[in-house]
Formats: structure tokens, sequence, C-alpha cells
């Protein structure tokens, strides 16, 4: 949690707050895009990387020349940090009942809280992600017909091989990251090509270990977070895309290097505020808080294949 000064501690729940910041939502992947960054100010400018990283330099001096200075990294686009806030509600006669039950329900409260505010982040991740208009035409496909990888005919490591090019050939590092849409994955499970260079080991099914290796990338992660939309339907987060994208979470330490993403976080956040108990309803309640967001640092380093499948 840090270090906090007396004031700090009086208005924050020590005990639900360190719950809070040892939770991480099962069903959420878009962390893998955009790793939490500690920020110290609510708002400021994305550090972010282009050609200049990649250029080359005569390095050769000599005797009595003069050094030329170099920097990595740049401030770019403005970013503002937003509140993500929910009341975790506890009534009195839940208290009452999960305590002679020997269950703490104040931290399955504030986790509920957890999961409804990570759905909501999840989401906003995901719409910077598989926006077109982050790409250049070089760094995004959009599937269709016998190339979808729904079709037994398609070949997804002729689509996974181009995007590993195009970041390599931007950034000089290969992705480390995959994300695919829940149904690209399920189709992914029947598709022959797969299931030929899979057949070999022990699993009955294909997994995300078994892609990562057949596409030499690090991390593949399938995506199942779902929401329910304004007409009650429910939709999926990622819908049918897979983005791939080289992340580097020391980049903003070091500046020297591109990565795709990150999520700005304030420092101490997220935390639970000072509980308290309201009479109108017989309940406690706690307040939970975050505030971040996620940016796009280096576009150059994802790629977005959409609608990979039908």
């Amino acid at each position: 949690m840090g270090m906090m000064n007396a004031k700090q501690s009086r208005l924050i729940n020590p005990v639900l707050t360190r719950v809070a910041r040892g939770y991480k939502h099962p069903k959420s992947v878009g962390h893998l895009l955009f790793p939490d960054v500690p920020v110290p100010f609510r708002g400021g400018q994305i550090v972010q990387f282009g050609k200049e990283s990649f250029k080359r330099y005569k390095t050769r001096l000599a005797e009595g020349g003069t050094r030329k200075s170099v920097t990595f990294g740049y401030d770019g686009d403005p970013y503002k940090l937003h509140k993500h806030a929910l009341d975790a509600q506890v009534t009195e006669a839940q208290l009452e009942e999960s305590a002679a039950a020997g269950v703490d329900i104040e931290v399955i409260a504030v986790q509920g809280v957890q999961d409804i505010i990570a759905l909501d982040l999840e989401i906003e991740k995901a719409a910077i992600a598989r926006n077109e208009s982050n790409y250049e035409t070089s760094h995004k496909t959009t599937l269709s017909g016998t190339s979808q990888w729904s079709d037994p005919t398609s070949t997804p490591k002729t689509q996974i091989k181009a995007a590993r090019a195009a970041i390599r050939a931007a950034t000089g590092f290969y992705p480390n990251v995959a994300i695919l849409g829940a149904q690209v994955f399920e189709a992914l499970d029947e598709h022959p090509a797969i299931m030929e260079r899979t057949k070999y080991t022990s699993s009955d099914s294909v997994t995300e270990e078994m892609l990562a290796k057949l596409w030499q990338i690090e991390q593949v992660a399938s995506a199942p977070a779902v929401y329910v939309d304004e007409n009650g339907d429910f939709v999926d987060v990622w819908g049918k895309d897979v983005i791939l994208a080289y992340v580097n979470l020391s980049t903003l330490k070091d500046r020297g290097s591109p990565s795709y993403g990150y999520n700005y976080q304030l420092q101490g956040r997220p935390v639970v505020k000072k509980s308290y108990f309201d009479p109108k309803t017989d309940s406690h309640m706690h307040p939970y808080e975050d505030i971040c967001a996620a940016v796009l640092a280096a576009p150059g380093a994802g790629y977005l294949i959409r609608n990979a499948v039908a």
C-alpha cells in the first residue's frame, strides 16, 4: 500500500483497501495490453515513442569533435485520469447473518463493486484496442469469407505472421501479447490447421498455451468478458477481433523502448474510503474509488485483426 500520513489513514479503511489492491478480476485481459503504471498527477502527457527511437546515429567521434545528444520517448497527447467510484453496501442483517456463518460479507461486497468497475474499465480498454482509426493501414486487416478463421480452409497463421512482421518492422520487437475474442478462441478449438499442429499433445482441446507456442507469442489470452447492452442483450466485450501487441512495462521508467499502452493510475489508488453507517437503509457503506485512464502509447506496437470469425 505504501506509506500513508496520519490524515490519509483516517480517511480510508486500511483493511478493505488492502483487499481492493490485491484483487484482480479473473475474466479481465485488458491489463495485458494496458498494464498499470502509477502516476502522481491526475493529468499530463502520454509518454509516446516514434521512429526516433530507431534512427541510426553515427556515434563514431573524432578527437575534439562535438557529441550529439539523443532522447528516448517524448511527451505526446494529453491524458486525463477519470474517477470510477461505487459504494459497497452491506445491510445490518447481512452483516449479522454472515458473521454467524463465518463469512466476511464486507470483503465480498467490496470485491463485487470491484467486479463492476473492472468490467467498465475492460470495456474502455477494448474500445481503444478495437478502434480501427488507432492503427496505420499496415497494422490492421479485416477478414471476410473464407479468410475468416471460422472457415475450415482459412490459415490463421498467415494473419499472425503478417501481424508479427508489421510490429517488428515498426518497433524492432515481435509481439508478446495476443488477445482473442472468446468466439475466436472457440473457433480455433475446432480449426483443422490448429488441430493438426497440436494433435500430438496430451490435451483434448486447444489451449492458450498451445497457441502461444504455435504462434511464437509469450502470452495468448482468450477474452470471455460480456456485458448487457441497453436492449438487454449480452455482448462480447472484445467482439470477434484479435489484437497483437508488444507491451513493455519498463518503458515509462527508462523511456528507452516503445510499448503498446499503459493504464495510468493515480498513486494511492484504488482505495476504500472510510466506511460509514447509513441509518436510512440500516447499512454499512464502503466507498470504493479508483482514478485511472488507459492510454495508447505506441500504436505501431499493435496490430488489429477485425472480424477474425464470422
